[in-house]
Protein backbone atom coordinates (compact mmCIF):
# COMPACT_ATOMS: atom_id res chain seq x y z
CA UNK A 1 0.00 0.00 0.00
CA UNK A 2 0.94 3.52 -0.57
CA UNK A 3 1.54 5.96 2.31
CA UNK A 4 -1.14 8.68 1.99
CA UNK A 5 1.27 11.32 3.60
CA UNK A 6 0.31 14.00 6.03
CA UNK A 7 -3.27 15.14 6.00
CA UNK A 8 -4.13 18.89 6.04
CA UNK A 9 -7.24 20.55 7.23
CA UNK A 10 -8.09 24.25 6.82
CA UNK A 11 -4.50 24.84 5.59
CA UNK A 12 -2.86 23.22 8.64
CA UNK A 13 -1.63 19.77 9.26
CA UNK A 14 -4.16 17.30 10.62
CA UNK A 15 -3.99 17.20 14.38
CA UNK A 16 -3.09 20.93 14.59
CA UNK A 17 -6.30 22.34 13.12
CA UNK A 18 -8.18 21.52 16.29
CA UNK A 19 -5.31 22.76 18.58
CA UNK A 20 -6.58 25.29 21.21
CA UNK A 21 -3.70 27.97 20.46
CA UNK A 22 -4.06 27.99 16.66
CA UNK A 23 -6.39 31.05 16.49
CA UNK A 24 -4.24 33.11 18.88
CA UNK A 25 -1.09 32.69 16.77
CA UNK A 26 -2.83 33.83 13.61
CA UNK A 27 -4.09 37.00 15.24
CA UNK A 28 -0.62 37.96 16.60
CA UNK A 29 0.99 37.65 13.10
CA UNK A 30 -1.54 40.01 11.59
CA UNK A 31 -0.91 42.59 14.31
CA UNK A 32 2.85 42.50 13.74
CA UNK A 33 2.42 43.03 9.98
CA UNK A 34 0.15 45.97 10.62
CA UNK A 35 2.58 47.61 13.05
CA UNK A 36 5.47 47.12 10.54
CA UNK A 37 3.50 48.70 7.73
CA UNK A 38 2.47 51.70 9.85
CA UNK A 39 6.07 52.20 10.95
CA UNK A 40 7.31 52.32 7.35
CA UNK A 41 4.62 54.72 6.31
CA UNK A 42 5.38 57.03 9.26
CA UNK A 43 9.15 57.11 8.49
CA UNK A 44 8.53 57.86 4.79
CA UNK A 45 6.14 60.65 5.70
CA UNK A 46 8.63 62.13 8.16
CA UNK A 47 11.39 62.11 5.51
CA UNK A 48 9.15 63.85 3.01
CA UNK A 49 8.18 66.49 5.56
CA UNK A 50 11.80 67.18 6.48
CA UNK A 51 12.79 67.42 2.80
CA UNK A 52 9.96 69.84 2.14
CA UNK A 53 10.98 72.00 5.09
CA UNK A 54 14.65 72.11 3.89
CA UNK A 55 13.58 73.09 0.37
CA UNK A 56 11.30 75.77 1.78
CA UNK A 57 14.13 77.13 3.92
CA UNK A 58 16.51 77.26 0.89
CA UNK A 59 13.95 79.09 -1.20
CA UNK A 60 13.26 81.61 1.53
CA UNK A 61 16.95 82.33 2.21
CA UNK A 62 18.22 82.56 -1.41
CA UNK A 63 20.02 85.74 -2.64
CA UNK A 64 19.17 87.68 -5.78
CA UNK A 65 21.86 89.20 -8.18
CA UNK A 66 22.22 92.95 -8.29
CA UNK A 67 20.47 94.67 -11.11
CA UNK A 68 22.39 96.66 -13.74
CA UNK A 69 21.04 100.14 -14.04
CA UNK A 70 22.60 100.62 -17.51
CA UNK A 71 20.02 98.41 -19.10
CA UNK A 72 21.01 96.54 -22.30
CA UNK A 73 24.52 98.04 -22.93
CA UNK A 74 27.07 95.36 -23.95
CA UNK A 75 30.74 95.09 -22.93
CA UNK A 76 33.11 97.21 -24.96
CA UNK A 77 36.24 95.54 -26.46
CA UNK A 78 39.04 96.90 -28.67
CA UNK A 79 39.21 95.35 -32.16
CA UNK A 80 41.66 95.63 -35.10
CA UNK A 81 41.15 95.03 -38.79
CA UNK A 82 43.66 92.39 -40.13
CA UNK A 83 45.41 93.42 -43.32
CA UNK A 84 47.89 91.30 -45.38
CA UNK A 85 51.46 92.52 -44.94
CA UNK A 86 54.65 91.54 -46.83
CA UNK A 87 56.86 89.38 -44.59
CA UNK A 88 59.84 87.06 -44.94
CA UNK A 89 59.70 83.61 -43.44
CA UNK A 90 62.26 82.64 -40.82
CA UNK A 91 63.70 79.24 -39.99
CA UNK A 92 65.73 78.33 -36.92
CA UNK A 93 68.53 75.78 -36.71
CA UNK A 94 71.59 74.82 -34.69
CA UNK A 95 75.18 74.04 -35.58
CA UNK A 96 78.84 74.17 -34.55
CA UNK A 97 81.25 76.75 -35.98
CA UNK A 98 84.16 75.41 -38.04
CA UNK A 99 87.23 77.11 -39.49
CA UNK A 100 87.28 76.89 -43.27
CA UNK A 101 91.08 77.27 -43.42
CA UNK A 102 92.92 74.95 -41.03
CA UNK A 103 95.85 72.55 -41.33
CA UNK A 104 97.20 69.59 -39.42
CA UNK A 105 100.88 70.11 -40.20
CA UNK A 106 102.58 66.69 -40.66
CA UNK A 107 106.19 65.54 -40.70
CA UNK A 108 107.15 64.55 -44.25
CA UNK A 109 110.37 62.76 -43.29
CA UNK A 110 111.39 60.40 -40.51
CA UNK A 111 113.81 62.29 -38.29
CA UNK A 112 114.48 63.59 -34.79
CA UNK A 113 113.23 66.98 -33.60
CA UNK A 114 116.32 69.17 -33.40
CA UNK A 115 114.75 72.40 -32.16
CA UNK A 116 111.46 74.22 -31.71
CA UNK A 117 111.44 78.03 -32.06
CA UNK A 118 110.29 80.05 -29.08
CA UNK A 119 107.46 81.44 -31.23
CA UNK A 120 105.93 77.99 -31.71
CA UNK A 121 103.46 77.98 -28.82
CA UNK A 122 99.74 77.19 -28.61
CA UNK A 123 97.78 80.41 -29.11
CA UNK A 124 100.65 82.21 -30.85
CA UNK A 125 100.09 83.84 -34.22
CA UNK A 126 102.05 82.59 -37.23
CA UNK A 127 102.43 83.68 -40.83
CA UNK A 128 102.57 81.53 -43.92
CA UNK A 129 106.06 80.06 -44.35
CA UNK A 130 107.10 80.63 -40.73
CA UNK A 131 109.29 77.91 -39.16
CA UNK A 132 107.37 75.72 -36.73
CA UNK A 133 109.74 72.81 -36.03
CA UNK A 134 113.34 72.04 -37.12
CA UNK A 135 114.21 68.37 -37.67
CA UNK A 136 117.72 66.90 -37.71
CA UNK A 137 118.88 66.85 -41.36
CA UNK A 138 122.37 65.32 -40.88
CA UNK A 139 121.51 62.02 -42.56
CA UNK A 140 119.95 63.72 -45.55
CA UNK A 141 122.90 66.12 -45.97
CA UNK A 142 125.38 63.22 -45.91
CA UNK A 143 123.31 61.26 -48.40
CA UNK A 144 123.20 64.26 -50.71
CA UNK A 145 127.02 64.57 -50.51
CA UNK A 146 127.46 60.89 -51.42
CA UNK A 147 125.12 61.25 -54.38
CA UNK A 148 127.00 64.33 -55.59
CA UNK A 149 130.26 62.37 -55.54
CA UNK A 150 128.63 59.57 -57.51
CA UNK A 151 127.35 62.07 -60.04
CA UNK A 152 130.86 63.50 -60.46
CA UNK A 153 132.22 59.97 -61.02
CA UNK A 154 129.59 59.23 -63.65
CA UNK A 155 130.23 62.55 -65.34
CA UNK A 156 133.96 61.70 -65.54
CA UNK A 157 133.06 58.33 -67.04
CA UNK A 158 130.86 60.11 -69.56
CA UNK A 159 133.74 62.39 -70.56
CA UNK A 160 136.05 59.37 -70.90
CA UNK A 161 133.45 57.65 -73.03
CA UNK A 162 133.24 60.66 -75.33
CA UNK A 163 137.01 60.63 -75.71
CA UNK A 164 136.97 56.89 -76.39
CA UNK A 165 134.32 57.37 -79.05
CA UNK A 166 136.34 60.04 -80.82
CA UNK A 167 139.44 57.81 -80.71
CA UNK A 168 137.56 54.81 -82.08
CA UNK A 169 136.04 56.92 -84.83
CA UNK A 170 139.52 58.07 -85.91
CA UNK A 171 140.83 54.50 -85.73
CA UNK A 172 137.98 53.22 -87.88
CA UNK A 173 138.73 55.87 -90.48
CA UNK A 174 142.41 54.93 -90.53
CA UNK A 175 141.70 51.20 -90.71
CA UNK A 176 139.20 51.80 -93.48
CA UNK A 177 141.90 53.60 -95.47
CA UNK A 178 144.42 50.86 -94.64
CA UNK A 179 142.02 48.15 -95.86
CA UNK A 180 141.48 50.12 -99.03
CA UNK A 181 145.24 50.25 -99.66
CA UNK A 182 145.64 46.54 -98.90
CA UNK A 183 142.83 45.78 -101.36
CA UNK A 184 144.64 47.80 -104.05
CA UNK A 185 147.91 45.94 -103.38
CA UNK A 186 146.08 42.62 -103.66
CA UNK A 187 144.55 43.70 -106.98
CA UNK A 188 148.00 44.63 -108.33
CA UNK A 189 149.44 41.32 -107.17
CA UNK A 190 146.67 39.41 -108.90
CA UNK A 191 147.24 41.41 -112.10
CA UNK A 192 150.96 40.68 -111.99
CA UNK A 193 150.29 36.99 -111.32
CA UNK A 194 147.97 36.88 -114.35
CA UNK A 195 150.75 38.47 -116.47
CA UNK A 196 153.26 35.94 -115.13
CA UNK A 197 155.51 38.49 -113.45
CA UNK A 198 154.55 37.51 -109.86
CA UNK A 199 154.45 34.28 -107.94
CA UNK A 200 151.46 32.76 -106.13
CA UNK A 201 153.10 33.24 -102.71
CA UNK A 202 153.16 37.00 -103.21
CA UNK A 203 149.43 37.00 -103.98
CA UNK A 204 148.68 34.92 -100.88
CA UNK A 205 150.77 37.22 -98.67
CA UNK A 206 148.91 40.28 -99.94
CA UNK A 207 145.59 38.53 -99.37
CA UNK A 208 146.57 37.56 -95.83
CA UNK A 209 147.54 41.13 -95.10
CA UNK A 210 144.13 42.34 -96.37
CA UNK A 211 142.26 39.85 -94.18
CA UNK A 212 144.19 40.90 -91.07
CA UNK A 213 143.42 44.58 -91.67
CA UNK A 214 139.74 43.80 -92.31
CA UNK A 215 139.60 41.98 -88.97
CA UNK A 216 141.08 45.00 -87.19
CA UNK A 217 138.52 47.25 -88.88
CA UNK A 218 135.72 44.92 -87.83
CA UNK A 219 136.83 45.01 -84.17
CA UNK A 220 137.13 48.80 -84.24
CA UNK A 221 133.62 49.09 -85.73
CA UNK A 222 132.26 46.77 -83.03
CA UNK A 223 133.90 48.78 -80.28
CA UNK A 224 132.56 52.02 -81.77
CA UNK A 225 129.05 50.62 -82.02
CA UNK A 226 129.09 49.60 -78.35
CA UNK A 227 129.90 53.15 -77.23
CA UNK A 228 126.32 54.43 -77.67
CA UNK A 229 124.68 51.68 -75.52
CA UNK A 230 127.34 52.26 -72.85
CA UNK A 231 126.60 55.96 -72.97
CA UNK A 232 122.86 55.31 -72.63
CA UNK A 233 123.40 53.08 -69.59
CA UNK A 234 125.71 55.62 -68.05
CA UNK A 235 123.26 58.44 -68.79
CA UNK A 236 120.43 56.45 -67.14
CA UNK A 237 122.57 55.95 -64.05
CA UNK A 238 123.45 59.63 -64.06
CA UNK A 239 119.79 60.61 -64.35
CA UNK A 240 118.86 58.28 -61.48
CA UNK A 241 121.58 59.75 -59.30
CA UNK A 242 120.40 63.26 -60.17
CA UNK A 243 116.84 62.32 -59.15
CA UNK A 244 118.13 60.87 -55.88
CA UNK A 245 120.02 64.11 -55.30
CA UNK A 246 116.88 66.15 -55.84
CA UNK A 247 114.98 63.94 -53.39
CA UNK A 248 117.75 64.30 -50.83
CA UNK A 249 117.71 68.07 -51.23
CA UNK A 250 113.91 68.06 -50.87
CA UNK A 251 114.22 65.97 -47.69
CA UNK A 252 116.70 68.53 -46.36
CA UNK A 253 114.14 71.26 -46.99
CA UNK A 254 111.39 69.14 -45.43
CA UNK A 255 113.36 69.02 -42.20
CA UNK A 256 112.24 72.62 -41.81
CA UNK A 257 108.52 72.27 -41.07
CA UNK A 258 106.86 75.54 -42.10
CA UNK A 259 103.38 76.86 -41.49
CA UNK A 260 101.22 76.33 -44.62
CA UNK A 261 98.98 79.31 -43.79
CA UNK A 262 98.68 82.37 -41.63
CA UNK A 263 96.69 81.98 -38.46
CA UNK A 264 96.94 80.86 -34.84
CA UNK A 265 98.65 77.74 -33.50
CA UNK A 266 96.09 75.41 -31.94
CA UNK A 267 98.55 72.81 -30.62
CA UNK A 268 102.17 71.64 -30.75
CA UNK A 269 102.40 67.84 -30.62
CA UNK A 270 106.18 67.17 -30.50
CA UNK A 271 109.12 67.90 -28.21
CA UNK A 272 112.84 68.34 -28.76
CA UNK A 273 114.59 64.97 -29.10
CA UNK A 274 111.43 63.12 -30.09
CA UNK A 275 111.60 60.91 -33.18
CA UNK A 276 108.75 61.60 -35.59
CA UNK A 277 107.53 59.37 -38.42
CA UNK A 278 106.32 60.34 -41.86
CA UNK A 279 102.73 61.63 -41.64
CA UNK A 280 102.76 62.25 -37.88
CA UNK A 281 101.16 65.58 -36.88
CA UNK A 282 103.56 68.04 -35.33
CA UNK A 283 101.23 71.06 -35.06
CA UNK A 284 97.77 72.38 -35.93
CA UNK A 285 97.24 75.87 -37.34
CA UNK A 286 93.82 77.55 -37.69
CA UNK A 287 92.92 80.65 -39.68
CA UNK A 288 90.06 82.56 -38.00
CA UNK A 289 89.22 84.77 -40.97
CA UNK A 290 86.67 82.50 -42.65
CA UNK A 291 84.16 80.59 -40.51
CA UNK A 292 81.31 78.34 -41.59
CA UNK A 293 78.41 76.94 -39.58
CA UNK A 294 76.42 73.93 -40.84
CA UNK A 295 72.83 74.54 -39.74
CA UNK A 296 70.11 71.87 -39.61
CA UNK A 297 66.78 73.23 -40.87
CA UNK A 298 63.40 71.59 -41.61
CA UNK A 299 63.30 69.78 -44.93
CA UNK A 300 60.11 71.68 -45.85
CA UNK A 301 62.13 74.91 -46.08
CA UNK A 302 64.18 73.77 -49.10
CA UNK A 303 61.86 75.36 -51.67
CA UNK A 304 62.18 78.78 -49.99
CA UNK A 305 65.90 78.92 -49.14
CA UNK A 306 68.38 80.33 -51.68
CA UNK A 307 72.11 80.98 -51.65
CA UNK A 308 72.82 84.42 -50.20
CA UNK A 309 69.97 84.49 -47.68
CA UNK A 310 71.04 86.30 -44.47
CA UNK A 311 71.60 84.27 -41.31
CA UNK A 312 71.80 85.64 -37.79
CA UNK A 313 73.99 83.52 -35.50
CA UNK A 314 73.73 83.61 -31.72
CA UNK A 315 75.95 81.90 -29.19
CA UNK A 316 74.31 79.61 -26.69
CA UNK A 317 76.75 80.51 -23.92
CA UNK A 318 77.21 83.58 -21.78
CA UNK A 319 77.11 86.95 -23.46
CA UNK A 320 74.66 86.02 -26.22
CA UNK A 321 76.86 87.49 -28.96
CA UNK A 322 75.42 87.91 -32.44
CA UNK A 323 77.15 87.43 -35.81
CA UNK A 324 75.77 88.06 -39.30
CA UNK A 325 76.43 85.50 -42.01
CA UNK A 326 74.90 84.35 -45.29
CA UNK A 327 74.04 81.03 -46.90
CA UNK A 328 76.93 79.88 -49.09
CA UNK A 329 75.91 76.27 -49.89
CA UNK A 330 72.90 73.97 -49.51
CA UNK A 331 73.12 70.21 -49.08
CA UNK A 332 71.67 68.33 -52.09
CA UNK A 333 69.74 65.72 -50.08
CA UNK A 334 67.71 65.55 -46.88
CA UNK A 335 68.44 63.50 -43.79
CA UNK A 336 65.93 60.66 -43.70
CA UNK A 337 66.19 60.14 -39.93
CA UNK A 338 65.67 63.76 -38.81
CA UNK A 339 63.88 65.10 -41.93
CA UNK A 340 66.24 68.04 -42.08
CA UNK A 341 68.55 69.63 -44.62
CA UNK A 342 71.93 71.26 -44.01
CA UNK A 343 72.75 74.81 -45.06
CA UNK A 344 76.26 76.19 -44.71
CA UNK A 345 76.40 79.73 -43.39
CA UNK A 346 79.69 81.55 -43.94
CA UNK A 347 81.06 84.74 -42.45
CA UNK A 348 84.34 86.63 -42.64
CA UNK A 349 85.83 88.35 -39.63
CA UNK A 350 88.98 90.16 -38.63
CA UNK A 351 91.39 87.99 -36.60
CA UNK A 352 91.92 90.92 -34.20
CA UNK A 353 88.21 91.60 -33.63
CA UNK A 354 87.06 91.76 -30.01
CA UNK A 355 83.86 89.79 -30.61
CA UNK A 356 85.53 86.88 -32.40
CA UNK A 357 83.59 83.75 -33.37
CA UNK A 358 85.78 80.84 -32.32
CA UNK A 359 85.61 77.44 -34.05
CA UNK A 360 83.84 74.85 -31.95
CA UNK A 361 81.20 77.26 -30.64
CA UNK A 362 77.65 75.88 -30.49
CA UNK A 363 75.32 78.37 -32.19
CA UNK A 364 71.67 78.89 -32.96
CA UNK A 365 70.95 80.40 -36.34
CA UNK A 366 67.92 82.27 -37.66
CA UNK A 367 67.65 82.26 -41.45
CA UNK A 368 65.48 84.87 -43.14
CA UNK A 369 64.50 83.97 -46.70
CA UNK A 370 64.87 86.61 -49.40
CA UNK A 371 61.47 85.94 -50.98
CA UNK A 372 58.66 88.16 -49.65
CA UNK A 373 55.20 86.66 -49.00
CA UNK A 374 51.91 88.31 -47.94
Amino acid sequence: MTDPGPQFENGQPAGQANHPDAGLKTSDGQERRFVSLMTRVSVAAAVLVVAFLIALWLVMTKTYPAKNDEGGLGRRVQVMVAQPQPVRRQFNGYGVAEAMDSADVPARVTATVASIPATTLPGAKVTEGQLLVQLDDTDFVNRADVIRQNIKTHQSQMASLDLEQRTLSTRVELLTEDVKLAQEELDRANSAFDQGVAVKAEVDRRKQTLLAKQELLLRADEALIQVDPRRDRLQSTLDAESAQLRLAEVDILRCKILSPLSGVIQSVDVEVGENVQVGARVSRVINLTRIEVPLRLPASSRSRITVGDPVQLKSAGAGRSVWHASVARISPEDDLASRTLTVYAELEQEPDATDLLAPGSFLSGTLQVARVEN
